[in-house]
């Protein structure tokens, strides 16, 4: 199931993390003042070339990196 997930993905869809996302995220991390792990979703999005990201978890209406950050739930 997954293996077709992956196939059928497109061009661009996958993001691998590496030490070069990690830095990103580091640095996302420090200058955004969010958790290593989010700012790891964030350059993630960013990288795959997303404009927004729906999470509850950071804070509404701002962008990061240039990804804006919205509540799916509000």
């Amino acid at each position: 199931m997954a293996r077709k997930a992956l196939a059928d993905a497109p061009a661009g869809a996958l993001v691998i993390s590496d030490t070069t996302l990690v830095q990103a995220a580091i640095a996302t991390s420090r200058s955004a003042t969010i958790s290593l792990w989010d700012a790891l979703i964030v350059e993630a999005a960013r990288v795959g070339g997303c404009d927004r990201l729906l999470t509850e978890d950071l804070s509404a209406g701002s962008t990061i990196r240039g990804v804006r950050i919205e509540n799916p739930f509000g």
